[in-house]
C-alpha cells in the first residue's frame, strides 16, 4: 500500500488513476500527514478470468519503459510524456 499527499494526487491525479488501475495499487491520501481516503482499484468479484486479464495487465505494463512507480515531479506534464514516449520501442 502506498501513501500520497492529497496534493501530490490532485497534481498528478491521471498518473495516479493509472497505477491504481494497471498496478493495482492501493493508495492511501494523507492530509497533513494524517489518513484520509483511499483510492483503490474496482473489483468485480463475478467476473471469470479476472486473473488472466491482471496478468495480462502487469505483463503489458512491464514492457513500458519509465512507467514505474514514479510520478511527474514537474509542472511540465507534455514535456515529461514526451520524454517518456521517446523510450518507447517503434517510435521514430
Amino acid at each position: 500500500m502506498k501513501t500520497m499527499s492529497a496534493m501530490e494526487v490532485r497534481k498528478h491525479f491521471g498518473a495516479v488513476m493509472d497505477e491504481v488501475r494497471l498496478k493495482s495499487e492501493t493508495i492511501v491520501l494523507e492530509r497533513a500527514g494524517k489518513p484520509i481516503a483511499m483510492i483503490e482499484p474496482f473489483r468485480n468479484e463475478s467476473a471469470k478470468g479476472e486473473s488472466v486479464r491482471k496478468r495480462e495487465r502487469l505483463d503489458a505494463l512491464a514492457c513500458l519503459t519509465g512507467l514505474g512507480s514514479d510520478h511527474p515531479r514537474s509542472n511540465d506534464l507534455d514535456g515529461w510524456m514526451e520524454q517518456e514516449r521517446s523510450g518507447w520501442d517503434g517510435r521514430p
